[in-house]
């Protein structure tokens, strides 16, 4: 019973104390106390908060900054390919091809004629002329004559061949399929796969394109190949990583 009595001494004590502090500061000090907690939980958390917006407008900026130093030097690249070309870039466009050059007859600025031999097939040689930021070359020509040319099958009689050599030595070569009627477009379509599936097949084997993205099924050998409708050209393949579905789609 004492301490029950003791108890209640110091809870009247403390409430006596706590009515005092009101009465002489006209303020629940306890309450201050209490709402700086608050202050100093709602200032702590916008200082972490702002501490997170630098690093991540820090982090934006950089980022930003990388971005415009790259369009710089893709520009400044553009510019001086458009000023001085890279012979050795010549056919990058159709994937990875192992070349090197034989002979050249350039001037004191490299411009001028320029002979490559493939590494992988030294019997395919094509010629490049460059003059300064352009260049042109007849890899395509020379390659996809060198395919057909050593192509053994029936279906080779059904082509006829278009070739001519400018005063540069540069061939211009293409195979095409003549028809006489509309109905003739679907077997001549069948002629033109099964020539583009040679060229695939043999440029496997002989690795000479190499293209990483490409998928079982797509053509990637630059070839120049239509049908010949008495006037008309149809073309359906004139793109990388098509199907043979995708150029009958295409003849459709």
């Amino acid at each position: 019973m004492e301490k029950n009595k003791d108890w209640e001494e110091l809870e009247q004590w403390a409430e006596n104390d706590k009515q005092t502090k009101i009465d002489t500061y006209k303020i629940d000090i306890n309450d201050m106390d209490k709402n700086k907690n608050n202050v100093d939980k709602v200032i702590k958390f916008f200082g972490t908060t702002i501490k997170a917006s630098t690093a991540f407008f820090i982090i934006l900026g950089a980022i930003l900054i990388f971005n415009i130093l790259l369009l710089v030097d893709i520009g400044i690249s553009n510019v001086k390919t458009m000023s001085n070309a890279d012979i050795n870039s010549i056919l990058d466009l159709y994937g990875t091809i192992e070349k090197e050059i034989i002979s050249k007859e350039v001037d004191e600025n490299e411009n001028g004629k320029y002979i490559f031999e493939l590494k992988n097939n030294k019997e395919i040689r094509f010629t490049a002329i460059k003059n300064w930021g352009k260049i042109s070359n007849d890899f395509t020509s020379q390659y996809q004559k060198y395919i057909f040319d050593n192509w053994n099958s029936d279906v080779k009689s059904k082509f006829e061949v278009s070739e001519s050599i400018d005063e540069n030595g540069m061939l211009t070569y293409e195979n095409y399929i003549s028809i006489e009627e509309t109905s003739q477009i679907s077997e001549a379509t069948e002629y033109l796969i099964d020539f583009l599936e040679y060229a695939e097949k043999w440029n496997k084997e002989n690795k000479i394109i190499k293209v990483w993205q490409q998928k079982e099924g797509q053509f990637i050998v630059p070839i120049k190949v239509y049908i010949k409708d008495k006037e008309k050209m149809i073309h359906p393949y004139h793109a990388m990583f098509v199907t043979a579905d995708d150029i009958r789609n295409e003849v459709k």
